[in-house]
């Protein structure tokens, strides 16, 4: 048997003990003191209960709580793995889009040289040719 299971049968002994009371008392101040008595403990039992009650709804709104503020936290936790993920994966590919503009640029300056060598040959070519034929 449990607190509230024995506060109950107790009080519930007292209600009836008041009420005994009440059938055997003939002076009608006494019954009117007792009837008050008895609605002041009927109140007293329902007040108890019903703190009980909402002293038992806090528990679970504050469990609740507590779970829920830890889902929060899971759910930050992961979105600010994401962003440092993201974070890592485009500084990655900055890195690759600069390396691969200097492997352009390089391969572009060794074009823009053998093009101008080349010129430079086609030139010493024509003068070799036009020099020969004159």
């Amino acid at each position: 048997m449990d607190n509230s299971q024995h506060d109950k049968i107790s009080s519930d002994h007292t209600h009836a003990d008041i009420r005994e009371l009440i059938l055997q008392t003939d002076a009608p101040k006494d019954k009117a003191m007792l009837l008050i008595l008895l609605k002041i403990s009927e109140s007293l039992e329902a007040n108890t209960q019903m703190t009980h009650d909402v002293s038992i709804k806090l528990d679970e709104h504050l469990e609740n709580y507590k779970k829920h503020e830890t889902d929060d936290a899971v759910r930050v936790g992961s979105f600010k793995t994401g962003w440092r993920v993201i974070s890592g994966i485009l500084i990655i590919l900055q890195g690759v889009g600069l390396m691969a503009i200097k492997s352009y640029s390089d391969q572009n300056a060794v074009t823009n040289t053998a093009v101008s060598q080349l010129q430079m040959d086609v030139k010493i070519i024509q003068e070799r040719q036009n020099n020969g034929l004159k």
